[in-house]
């Protein structure tokens, strides 16, 4: 898929590719496959199936999957029930080489609200669809999602909206990304 992705891609726009194993060896190894590929960072969800392994681990866990990689890491956090708390974030960017940033997809703004204040906010992609403008204000340095993908320009109206002070318009450019382009 990754190389689908690439090719479709051409070149145009930055490919991700995503890591969910739910042991380290996996991890490492769907890491090392990767090796060579096009591809701006490689999105790694925590471990989180059989047990909640402890903050040791799965800092080990990111800082080994990191150590196998050559493109940049960023903690995907997407499971409610393994949720890689604000703290732990930080301490996983502290301590493991290669892990550049995290994704933050769960619904949650006030996880994202402390995400930005536990870590640098430009370490932050939010993927919380609904309140994309929300997250640009929140200072992320991004969003990697599949809507922001959809409109017919650029999704930066939300940005824009915030960047200008023109907070009044930010339900109306929300509600632009939240409209699929095949409805516009």
């Amino acid at each position: 898929l990754v190389d689908c992705a690439i090719d479709a891609a051409s070149g145009r726009v930055p490919v991700l590719a995503s890591i969910v194993a739910d042991d380290t060896r996996t991890a490492c190894r769907s890491a090392r496959a990767l090796r060579g590929k096009d591809i701006a960072a490689i999105q790694v969800v925590p471990p989180h199936y059989f047990f909640r392994i402890p903050d040791d681990g799965l800092v080990d866990f990111y800082a080994r999957v990191a150590g196998e990689a050559e493109a940049p890491v960023l903690i995907y956090n997407c499971v409610p029930w393994r949720q890689v708390e604000p703290r732990l974030a930080g301490r996983i960017l502290r301590e493991s080489v290669g892990v550049a940033g995290l994704k933050q997809s769960i619904r949650d703004m006030s996880a994202l609200v402390s995400m930005t204040v536990e870590l640098d906010p430009e370490r932050v992609y939010a993927a919380i669809e609904p309140a994309l403008m929300r997250c640009n204000a929140l200072g992320c340095e991004g969003s990697i999602s599949g809507l922001s993908t959809m409109p017919l320009r650029a999704p930066r109206g939300p940005y824009e909206t915030v960047a200008g002070g023109k907070t009044r318009r930010s339900d109306g450019a929300s509600q632009e990304l939240r409209t699929p382009a095949s409805n516009k």
